[in-house]
């Protein structure tokens, strides 16, 4: 809820008291934001007044209490009175500004009874709602808040001017908050879309990583069968010629340099290897340690050309390994 939608909701709710104050029905006496209703065009309602006659018969409700003014409280006979409806307009404020029940009674640490009990007693600097919140909102507002909440019902502004002081907070004075619900609701469909789209490239991306894994463990062939839930048959090839190599001394070597030494060595070699490798056509079956262990004729079958393959790529191994340095 951003601030224009809060503007607008305690705006509407100030011209529903300024009307209740203006007419016949005086004051409501028991605003709260149970008795402010949003309607289908996002526009608030104060419903439950004239009710006067009624609720002055009734017991007093604890948590009914949480929006009447102190004064009120104080005396035996719950009275509607316009002062008290500027003090309940507070509270309400107080719960769209900060997003929170009334009084946060839940993190409060008081309970029902206490919490009422205090701000009946009042005094220099009686009991308020925080009005702390992890959003910025208009400092003005807050001001206004306090002034409604004023522990002397005579500080309290009236709804004229509460309404005044609301209207001057509005710079966008053309603006209507279904429009601005649109521009909200089209804003969060294009940030939809664009995060889609994020998701769906990361997902290519790695994708692609799962693929390229995959076609280093299997023949693509098979790689490509299991991805599409197929079973692999056995294939016999009756002519392959099989390459392995291993690292001379490699566990005398291995001794005497570092795990991290070590990896760097391997890494190295093998993405020389395989740099080699993709120029003619082998396939690598695996490596294990120093262990390399390749193949022609299959998963492709070349006829006889597996044996110059494989030969071919020896000897481009050995030129390779000539000039190959580790640190």
């Amino acid at each position: 809820m951003d601030w224009f939608f809060k503007y607008s909701l305690i705006k509407d709710i100030v011209e529903g008291i300024f009307y209740l104050h203006h007419s016949s029905f005086g004051a409501h006496g028991w605003i709260s934001s149970g008795t402010c209703l949003v309607d289908e065009r996002w526009q608030v309602k104060i419903t439950y007044y004239s009710l006067d006659c009624i609720k002055k018969h009734e017991t007093k409700i604890h948590k009914d209490l949480l929006w009447t003014a102190p004064e009120i409280i104080r005396e035996p006979v719950l009275t509607a009175t316009k002062e008290g409806d500027i003090y309940s307009l507070a509270i309400v404020c107080s719960e769209i500004v900060t997003k929170k029940s009334a009084w946060d009674l839940e993190n409060s640490e008081y309970d029902l009874e206490e919490l009422i009990y205090k701000i009946k007693r009042g005094g220099r600097t009686p009991l308020r709602p925080s009005l702390d919140t992890d959003e910025e909102h208009n400092a003005s507002l807050s001001l206004l808040i306090r002034d409604c909440w004023s522990e002397d019902p005579i500080q309290r502004p009236n709804s004229e001017q509460a309404k005044t002081l609301i209207r001057s907070l509005n710079h966008n004075r053309s603006a209507n908050l279904m429009d601005h619900v649109f521009n909200v609701l089209e804003q969060y469909a294009s940030n939809l879309e664009e995060e889609v789209q994020a998701r769906m490239k990361e997902l290519t991306e790695e994708k692609k990583k799962s693929d390229i894994l995959l076609y280093r463990m299997l023949p693509k062939q098979v790689a490509e069968k299991l991805k599409l839930g197929q079973s692999v048959e056995p294939e016999t090839f009756d002519c392959v010629t099989i390459f392995f190599s291993d690292v001379v001394s490699f566990t005398t070597l291995a001794s005497r340099c570092t795990p991290l030494q070590v990896v760097n060595l391997l890494n190295d070699l093998y993405t020389t290897f395989d740099a080699i490798i993709d120029e003619h056509d082998v396939y690598k079956v695996e490596t294990i340690g120093d262990g390399y262990l390749c193949v022609s004729g299959l998963p492709h079958r070349n006829g006889n050309e597996h044996a110059r393959e494989i030969a071919e790529m020896s000897f481009s191994l050995l030129r390779a390994i000539k000039t190959f340095r580790f640190s």
